[in-house]
């Protein structure tokens, strides 16, 4: 696998769930690249809902 971020320097991955792998993955970005990947479930943001008229202005 290859990942090319750039510049950035924090990234999120959004997922139902996370297995172990997942947590070492990010750990070993970390240390490795100096970029940190936060491991995010999908409950936590609002992509699984359509946008709001508010949203589709702003972002659409």
């Amino acid at each position: 696998m290859y990942l090319d971020v750039g510049n950035i320097k924090k990234g999120y991955l959004i997922a139902p769930s996370f297995t172990t792998g997942a947590t070492v993955a990010a750990e070993h970005v970390q240390k490795a690249h100096d970029k940190q990947i936060v491991l995010t479930p999908f409950t936590d943001v609002p992509i699984t809902d359509a946008p709001t008229d508010a949203e589709r202005e702003e972002f659409y």
